[in-house]
C-alpha cells in the first residue's frame, strides 16, 4: 500500500505481481492452470481441492469451509488470508480471516467510480454543514479512514463504498485538507489493487494497528458502518480533529462510543466473576471507579464535540444515517459530579430525538432498493 510519492510501492502490502501462470503440470493430476497476472498471496482454486498461491499448486489447502460455502462463493475469482483485529484494550485479539474477491481492471473501477462522484448541488450541502460547524473548532489536516470494504467484493458494485470515498474527497476539498497528507485507509479487505485505486487519490493503504497508530489530535476519522470496536479503539489515545460515523438511534446517536460502554459490558453483566447471589461485588471498589471514570470521559466527549447530521448526498444510500462530530479548540473543565449530572439531565430529551430519528430512519430505510440490501456490506 502506498501513497503517490512512493510511486507505486508499498510498505505494508507486498504488491510483486506473480505473472503468467505456469502451463505446465506442478501436482500428479494434469490440469490447465489459470492464466493471467496475480498479486501474491492471491489464492486461486482449480477443481477438486487444489489452489494456486506464490505461483505454485497445493492440494488441500486453501479457503475454510465457512469461506467456500458463503452464497457469494460462486462469483470469487480469488481469495486472499488476511489479520483479522477484533476487539479493543486488553481483550483484542488478533486472527486470520478468508476473502474472496473478483477481478476488476483498474479502469472498469475508474469508469464505475465516475458516476459517484459528487455533483455541484451535493457540494453545496457539505459546504453549508461546515460553514455552520467551523467556528471554534480544530481544522483536519490528515484521515484516517476504516473499514470501507474492498472494492473487488464478489458481488454487485460497491454503491455504498464509492459514494462514501466520494463524499470523503469532497470533504477533504472543503476542508481544505492537502492530498500530500499522510491520509490513511485501513481495512482487513483491502486487496492490493484496491491500494491502487485509492492510491491514486493521495491514500495510502496501510495494515491494522497503522492506521490508528497514526491518529493525532488533527486527524478526521472516517468509519461508516465498518467492522467492530472501531470507535474504541480510534478514540483510545488522541481525540482527533473530527470523525464521521453513522448514527444509530438508541445507540450511537449524538454519540461518538455506544451507551453501553464499560459499565454495562464489562462490569455489572460478568456473572462468571460474581459471587451468585451477593450484591456485595456490584459496588467493589475497583469496579466502581472504572464505570465512575468511563462515565466522566463519555460526558466530557459529549461536551468536547459538536455533532451534525450529514446531509444526503449522491445517487445511493451511502451517507444516510450518518453524524460529523467536531471537536472544540477549548472546552471548560467542571466539577465531576457536574459533568455526569449534565449528562443524565440530557436523557430525557436525548430518548424523544431517538424516537424522532428512528421513526425517520425506518421511513427512510423502505426507500431503499433491492438491489441497495444485496450490497449492505459494500
Amino acid at each position: 500500500m502506498h501513497s503517490p510519492s512512493t510511486n507505486g510501492e508499498s510498505k505494508d502490502m507486498d504488491m510483486k505481481v506473480v505473472g503468467d501462470s505456469p502451463t505446465t503440470t506442478l501436482t500428479d493430476t494434469p490440469f490447465s492452470p489459470p492464466t493471467g497476472h496475480w498479486d501474491i498471496r492471491d489464492t486461486i482454486g482449480y477443481g477438486d481441492k487444489k489452489w494456486m498461491n506464490d505461483n505454485e499448486w497445493h492440494e488441500h489447502e486453501g479457503p475454510d469451509e465457512f469461506s467456500l460455502g458463503n452464497l457469494d462463493a460462486k462469483e470469487v475469482e480469488f481469495y486472499r488470508q488476511e489479520e483479522d483485529w477484533s476487539g479493543c484494550g486488553e481483550e483484542l485479539i488478533v486472527s486470520t480471516c478468508w476473502f474472496g474477491y473478483r477481478c476488476l481492471k483498474e479502469s472498469a473501477l475508474d469508469s464505475m467510480f465516475e458516476k459517484y462522484k459528487l455533483g455541484s448541488e451535493d457540494e453545496a450541502k457539505l459546504r453549508k454543514l461546515v460553514k455552520s460547524m467551523m467556528k471554534g473548532k480544530v481544522k483536519p489536516t490528515n484521515i484516517a479512514c476504516f473499514g470501507l470494504g474492498s472494492l473487488h467484493r464478489p458481488y454487485n458494485e460497491p454503491k455504498r463504498s464509492f459514494e462514501q470515498f466520494a463524499a470523503l474527497l469532497k470533504l477533504m476539498e472543503i476542508l481544505e485538507i492537502s492530498p500530500n497528507a499522510r491520509n490513511l485507509m485501513q481495512n482487513p479487505e483491502f486487496s492490493p489493487a484496491d491500494a491502487i485505486f485509492f492510491a491514486n487519490y493521495g491514500f495510502e493503504t496501510v495494515l491494522d494497528p497503522k492506521g490508528f497508530n497514526s491518529i493525532n489530535e488533527e486527524t478526521l476519522v472516517v468509519e461508516i458502518g465498518g467492522y467492530g470496536y472501531l470507535e474504541e479503539r480510534a478514540m483510545e489515545g488522541h481525540w482527533p480533529a473530527a470523525f464521521i460515523k453513522m448514527a444509530i438511534p438508541f445507540s450511537t446517536r449524538d454519540h461518538i462510543l455506544e451507551r453501553k460502554g464499560e459499565s454495562s459490558n464489562q462490569i455489572w453483566n460478568r456473572p462468571n466473576v460474581r459471587k451468585r447471589g451477593s450484591l456485595k461485588s456490584f459496588f467493589e471498589k475497583e469496579k466502581v471507579k472504572i464505570w465512575w471514570e468511563y462515565k466522566l470521559r463519555r460526558a466530557f466527549m459529549k461536551r468536547s464535540y459538536s455533532c451534525k447530521d450529514i446531509p444526503k448526498v449522491g445517487i445511493s444510500h451511502g451517507m444516510i444515517a450518518t453524524q460529523l462530530f467536531w471537536r472544540k479548540a477549548a472546552v471548560g473543565k467542571r466539577c465531576d459530579c457536574i459533568e455526569i449530572a449534565g449528562g443524565v439531565a440530557r436523557v430525557p430529551l436525548q430518548f424523544l430525538l431517538d424516537m424522532a430519528y428512528a421513526a425517520w430512519f425506518i421511513r427512510k430505510r423502505s426507500e431503499f432498493t433491492e438491489e441497495d440490501d444485496d450490497d449492505a456490506w459494500a
